[in-house]
């Protein structure tokens, strides 16, 4: 059976449940599942289909739109696309938040980020607003 754990956070006014595997966060718009990361670091791909409007639709820009990483792990962006892609913490509608910004990824490269203090930490591509996650730190 498994062991379900709800819980509210006021400061992005989301519903989330937390089972063993995933979590999936609700908003008015958005249910982004979750998986948790059992390594010190975890890898996101930007997939070859991220420049197409229709991988939104079918949750296929990023191998994981949303990941649970412990305080001191690394998410590492991987661009298997055939175009430059960047990311920025915060959102498409508000803008980066300044956390974290990486340089233009040019296909085949990467950018890493550590998190060191717990939180929800959304993230996009400002050329492909399409393109976006989250990344809760705990």
């Amino acid at each position: 059976m498994t062991n379900t754990k709800s819980f509210f956070m006021t400061a992005v006014l989301l519903a989330m449940t937390i089972t063993a595997t995933s979590v999936s966060i609700m908003t008015a718009s958005t249910d982004v599942p979750f998986a948790f990361a059992e390594s010190e670091s975890r890898l996101v791909t930007i997939t070859d289909n991220a420049t197409n409007l229709e991988c939104e639709e079918q949750d296929i820009c990023l191998t994981e739109s949303g990941i649970i990483i412990g305080k001191g792990q690394t998410v590492t962006w991987q661009n298997n696309d055939y175009v430059t892609h960047s990311i920025k913490s915060g959102s498409h509608q508000n803008g980066s938040d300044r956390f974290f910004s990486s340089p233009r990824i040019m296909s085949g490269d990467s950018f890493s980020q550590i998190f060191s203090h717990e939180g929800l930490y959304n993230y996009y591509c400002p050329s492909h607003p399409w393109i976006n996650g989250a990344i809760l730190v705990q």
